[in-house]
This record gives C-alpha cells, sequence and structure tokens, in this order.
C-alpha cells in the first residue's frame, strides 16, 4: 500500500528534513490516521525513523565499550521483542491507540538498557536511555490506576517505559519517563523527562549525546555537553533521524 502513496513527506525526511517532518506529522494530532494516505506516508516515515534509531542504538552497544563504558548488563543492552506487534495490539485493544513512534518502536527496536558506569565520566547521573515495553505491564497498571481512584477509566494513562535519572543510578527519586495512551497521533510528549519534548525528539536528543540525558546541557546547568575522549569519533559515526 506504502509504494502507490504520493511520498512528498517521506522523500524529504529522506533528504534530511528530518525534525520537520516529524513536526508537520504531529500537527495534524489525530486526524491523520482518518486519511489513508496520510496515514501511510506516516507509517513510512516512521519506519524509516525507527530503522536508523535501531541501527544507533547498535553502534553505541558497540561503540561505548570501547570508550571504557561498562553496562550493567551486556545481554539486556538491545533486544528484541518477537510478539511485539501483537504486544500493541492488545495494549490498543484495552487502553486504545498508542503514538506510532512508541508503537513503531515496540516492533523494529524492543527493550534498551545502556545503564553503565564510566570511572572517568564526571556526571553521576548520566540518565541513560532505556526504554521498557510490555503489555501486560501497561494493562496490569492502568487497572490499578482506575481501581485506586488515580484516574477515571474515560482519562489518558501516563504509561511508564523508563526510570528517572536517580532510579536508574540506584538512588530513590521521582516519577518514571511515560507517554500518554491513548493517542491517535504519531507522537506524544515524554512525561517528567527535564527536554519536555516528544519521544522521537527525546531519542534524537538522547542518542546524539550518546546515550548519555545527564550529558545534556538542561542537566548541567547550561555548560557545554561532556565529551569524554573518543565520543566525537562514536557520535560522527550515528544517522540522522
Amino acid at each position: 500500500m506504502i509504494h502507490h502513496v504520493a511520498m512528498r513527506l517521506l522523500d524529504r525526511y529522506l533528504s534530511g528534513q528530518h525534525a520537520i517532518v516529524w513536526m508537520e506529522l504531529l500537527g495534524q494530532g489525530g486526524r491523520i490516521r482518518d486519511e489513508p494516505d496520510d496515514w501511510a506516508e506516516a507509517q513510512a516515515i516512521a519506519i524509516a525513523t525507527m530503522a536508523r534509531v535501531r541501527r544507533n542504538i547498535e553502534r553505541l552497544r558497540d561503540g561505548l565499550p570501547t570508550l571504557g563504558y561498562r553496562f550493567k548488563d551486556p545481554d539486556r543492552v538491545l533486544v528484541s521483542i518477537p510478539d511485539a506487534r501483537e504486544q500493541v495490539a492488545r495494549v490498543e485493544a484495552v487502553i486504545g491507540p498508542m503514538p506510532l513512534a512508541l508503537a513503531l518502536f515496540w516492533e523494529m527496536v524492543g527493550e534498551v538498557d545502556l545503564n553503565g558506569h564510566h570511572d572517568g565520566w564526571p556526571q553521576e547521573l548520566l540518565d541513560p536511555l532505556m526504554v521498557g515495553l510490555d503489555a501486560d505491564y501497561f494493562i496490569a497498571t492502568r487497572e490499578d490506576f482506575i481501581a485506586d481512584g488515580l484516574i477515571r477509566a474515560d482519562e489518558p494513562f501516563g504509561a511508564d517505559f523508563a526510570p528517572d535519572p536517580l532510579h536508574k543510578a540506584n538512588i530513590s527519586g521521582g516519577m518514571p519517563y511515560a507517554i500518554e495512551v491513548p493517542n491517535r497521533a504519531v507522537d506524544g510528549l515524554v512525561l517528567w523527562e527535564v527536554h519536555q519534548t516528544t519521544f522521537v525528539n527525546y531519542l534524537r536528543t538522547v542518542i546524539g549525546l550518546g546515550g548519555m540525558g545527564g550529558f545534556s546541557p538542561l542537566v548541567t546547568g547550561g555548560l557545554d555537553p561532556y565529551r569524554p575522549d573518543g565520543m566525537r569519533e562514536l557520535l560522527a559515526t550515528l544517522e540522522p533521524f
């Protein structure tokens, strides 16, 4: 179906207009699903985006250890989810539509855990990229929230996908990073995260910092992001998305 659609936005995305194309898609809100051609084009762009995201995470997985970074659990750095499409369908059947970006990340990337340590890096709270996705957890947590009176059944639910920076460092902390569901748009705001941006732009920002959100100027008080030895070379291998 995608091959028969005029891919004006996809062509622009592939030519390098990554952020602005996603902004234009987001600007259509949930009505984008009501136009088959627009929705097909949005899916094509999301597929192209998440393919690049996965390749970038693979490069960080392989490259960070060469800089002396030690993953907490090397076997969990990047894990595909074989039944991801079925899990997404289960969440959407119970809670409602998921933002396209999160659903495609689930299907094409999977779970990510860059948590770890480097003896020579100054940041105590590295806030490494972590994304954990599980349909049973989302559904059960929402049911608990409704039962406890925290949300109504017709209200959006904040589906949390990662701990906050303190919990990532095994320190009692704050609210986990989350995205509200249901959401018929292509993307959604990452709740409780310092950049106050969408999921795709959150990935773009943190991956562009070597997978470490703690290197962001918003975290370091406006100072230039810390660049460990070899990090610039590693970042140069990443694909823009």
